[in-house]
């Protein structure tokens, strides 16, 4: 036997003998079989040192003449999930130092992804311009998996930094991509740019435009995104042109986070009627197909709205029936129901929520604990304001400048002028806690008491530690001037109004108190009724009164009528009626509300 066979024998097991023709076929298909078999076996050993080097030594140890690099063994190792992602960055970059390699698209789109999902951010850059030096240039879902990592991250300027690359590149965004586009520069505060292109956008999803026809329309996700970047910009104009085109585009319809948005908006706006129809719109939807149901979100913007236009009894009966609709309130139910209560003086009502809050197992924070005492001082409960800031110093909770304030302000407020004197002495000499708001607040209070040296020399330790003395300051102490003739003071406090723009305003206050004192007014004139009175008491009393019933008729009309549109089973059937009262009783001007 030749050594040849014997060879062939030992590595295939074909037999001794000569093969016969019909069995050539055979010997072949099992040589193919057996070589390819010994392929991926090699393969698979390969793949496996070089995944047990490069965990333990990294690339230092990997010899470049004896590994066969090709892109589908680049691709196994950026695969490995075993792998750690920092050894395939640095094997990446060893192979691309390999004058007999080249990386192609699909493991430069492979790096990427590995970079975005283990975060490794920071080495896109010299990724992208590696990729340009070769000449590869990946798809545009690679460009966008970069752009929504970037997004995710908070990196708004990295995140348009890909669109330069991409337009150097000479890579076009797919219509899906201009999503990210939209969230990343409403983000960063370009609203305007972001603005543009959604109308663009929205035009091209008509096959208005020849060259973009079959456009799909921007994901619920962008126009949320650029909504809630108009309404934090107080652009109310372009809110509401963005609205009216959503809202007449065939086939697009607000998700439960747009109508949220756009009731929060609409109510900060003052336009409490179209918040309340968008509720009625997600209960109708969240009738007929079960989606769109209100959420927390949604009655918390509810309660906030009502609170804002001073609905406030209102919105404690939202509240109640919150609690009892399947929804339980969190931190900021409480927090914005608390700061209605206290704002209208309905301190019975704040201090039962905030009770409620403890007890359901919130932690009141400082601007909870700020707003009960402002309406505590306001309400002239002296005594229970002190006894809740002892109360908050208990609980731990951290007290800021603006609670010293109304601290202060309380005291001084309500007769006890010396003791917030003597809060602002200690906070001063404690170097705490003391901001130019507390200086305006005692400036007041030594201007009533007639100490208008002290208040100059207070305002001089204003401009010492830094503060800018403010219009309410200057205010109160010209008013001073004025009253005890002290002329000679006002030069004093020019010299400390560090605002330029405020100093035309003194001035010309100071002439007119001059022209004043030359040319007083007659006592005749003094007396000068401010409004005209055309009638008597009994005439103006008959005119407040007078429509009084006829509203009352109308009022309980609307109620009848929207006790019958409310649904008996509805888990807010006050809500249901306060929408339906608004809806029917139209209270402000019909806003873009089409089909």
């Amino acid at each position: 036997m030749s050594k040849c066979r014997q060879l062939r024998h030992s590595c295939f097991g074909f037999p001794m003998e000569t093969p016969k023709p019909n069995t050539l076929h055979h010997a072949r298909t099992h040589l193919l079989t057996f070589s390819s078999s010994s392929y991926q076996m090699g393969n698979i050993l390969l793949v496996a040192y070089l995944t047990k080097t490069l965990s333990e030594s990294g690339t230092r140890n990997l010899d470049p003449d004896s590994i066969p690099l090709s892109e589908s063994l680049v691709l196994q190792i950026l695969r490995k999930n075993s792998l750690d992602s920092s050894k395939k960055i640095d094997f990446f970059r060893w192979c691309s130092l390999r004058h007999i390699y080249k990386h192609s698209m699909s493991t430069y789109s492979q790096m990427f992804s590995t970079l975005c999902r283990s975060g490794y951010l920071e080495e896109v850059p010299d990724l992208l311009n590696s990729m340009k030096n070769d000449g590869v240039v990946v798809r545009s879902e690679t460009f966008k998996l970069l752009l929504d990592a970037f997004i995710l991250s908070g990196n708004f300027d990295a995140a348009l930094d890909i669109l330069d690359h991409m337009e150097e590149l000479g890579t076009n965004p797919n219509p899906h991509m201009y999503d990210s586009i939209i969230v990343a520069l409403a983000k960063k505060t370009q609203v305007g740019l972001a603005l543009s292109i959604m109308f663009k956008l929205l035009e091209a999803s008509d096959g208005n435009e020849g060259n973009a026809v079959g456009v799909s329309l921007p994901s619920s996700i962008a126009c949320n995104a650029l909504l809630v970047a108009l309404r934090n910009g107080h652009m109310k104009l372009e809110f509401k042109t963005l609205f009216a085109k959503l809202r007449g585009k065939r086939g697009f319809e607000l998700n439960t986070w747009g109508y949220n948005i756009c009731i929060h908006a609409f109510g900060c706006w003052g336009d409490l009627t179209t918040s309340l129809r968008l509720f009625k719109e997600m209960k109708e939807k969240s009738l007929a197909s079960g989606s769109m149901d209100p959420d927390l979100c949604t009655y918390n913007s509810l309660i906030h709205v009502l609170c804002l236009v001073g609905k406030v009894k209102d919105a404690v009966i939202v509240y109640e029936e919150l609690k009892v609709s399947g929804h339980e309130p969190d931190a900021f139910t409480y927090r914005i129901l608390i700061q209605g209560c206290c704002k209208s003086y309905q301190m019975e009502d704040a201090t039962k929520i905030f009770s409620e809050m403890q007890y359901n197992g919130f932690l009141p924070d400082t601007v909870v604990y700020n707003s009960l005492l402002d309406g505590m001082f306001k309400a002239r409960k002296v005594m229970e304001a002190c006894q809740l800031f002892e109360k908050m110093a208990q609980d731990g909770v951290r007290a800021s400048s603006w609670t010293y304030n109304i601290l202060i302000d309380g005291l001084c407020k309500n007769g006890r002028a010396e003791a917030g004197y003597n809060l602002f002495c200690g906070l001063k000499k404690k170097g705490q806690f003391v901001d130019a708001v507390t200086y305006s607040i005692v400036v007041l209070l030594l201007c009533r008491k007639g100490h208008l040296e002290e208040a100059l020399h207070l305002v001089g330790e204003v401009e010492e530690r830094g503060f800018v003395v403010d219009l309410i300051t200057i205010t109160s102490l010209l008013i001073a001037f004025h009253k005890q003739g002290r002329w000679d003071c006002t030069e004093r406090l020019m010299k400390h109004i560090r605002d330029v723009n405020l100093l035309p305003n003194v001035l010309k206050w100071r002439a007119d108190m001059e022209a004043s004192l030359r040319n007083p007014p007659r006592r005749r004139e003094d007396y000068t009724p401010m409004f005209p009175s055309t009638g008597g008491l009994q005439e103006i009393m008959s005119s407040i009164s007078s429509p009084k019933s006829g509203s009352d008729d109308g009022a309980t009309e609307d109620e009848k009528r929207s006790s019958a549109d409310t649904d008996q089973w509805s888990s807010s059937p006050y809500m249901d009626r306060l929408a339906n009262q608004a809806i029917s009783t139209d209270l402000s001007s019909q806003l873009f509300f089409a089909g």
